[in-house]
């Protein structure tokens, strides 16, 4: 009686292991994916669109393709300061 005990002792605790580590990494994963929309000059709520099916990849397309907010700010100031001199 006691070895099967064990044995369900043994997988509550592998599965508690398993949810804690897919926890944490969700954790990591959605705190990354903030960073990188903000950086780039989005707003930092669009990194959990990168946990929605098909939207990810629409996602990550814009994110390779189309200019950042920051770059087109960046020309601008820069068209500015040129046009001023």
């Amino acid at each position: 009686m006691s070895n099967s005990a064990g044995s369900v002792n043994l997988l509550w605790g592998i599965g508690i292991t398993v949810l804690l580590l897919w926890v944490v990494a969700t954790v990591f994963s959605v705190i990354a994916y903030w960073r990188i929309f903000v950086r780039v000059g989005y707003a930092g709520v669009l990194g959990l669109l990168m946990f929605v099916p098909v939207v990810n990849l629409v996602m990550l397309y814009i994110l390779a393709f189309h200019e950042w907010p920051i770059y087109k700010e960046l020309h601008e100031l820069r068209h500015k300061e040129r046009s001023n001199s």
